[in-house]
């Protein structure tokens, strides 16, 4: 299966990601407004935000979507009941000093995670 990884706001998230060892397509954008969130996210099975909030209607148009990682501070940005409702997972990776290229580590290492978890 290939998995979509879509972040939202990468101008808020530096750094290189390590690519993954899985069938994936990568897809950053520097920033997403709140009407080009569903757009950008549609095809995605987990999407990665900093600051741009996703809400149900966003939510209600992405039905791939299975995790959201949020990597700023406000995790309540995201609908949780939206997310619950529809059986997506939210993670979130807050900012905790750490150098960029240690949180885009993080982020991969959640990334890699979901997936062998649950696609074994």
């Amino acid at each position: 299966m290939r998995h979509y990884i879509v972040v939202l706001d990468k101008h808020a998230i530096p750094g290189e990601a390590r690519v993954p060892v899985f069938e994936h397509v990568w897809a950053e954008y520097p920033s997403t407004s709140q009407q080009e969130c569903t757009d950008h996210l549609w095809r995605a099975n987990i999407g990665v935000t900093h600051h741009v909030p996703i809400n149900a209607d966003t939510i209600d148009g992405c039905v791939k979507l299975q995790l959201i990682v949020v990597m700023g501070e406000n995790v309540g940005m995201v609908d949780a009941a939206a997310c619950q409702a529809r059986g997506i997972e939210i993670i979130h990776l807050p900012p905790d000093g750490a150098d960029d290229q240690s949180r885009l580590d993080r982020l991969m290492d959640v990334v890699e995670a979901f997936i062998a978890r649950v696609y074994g």
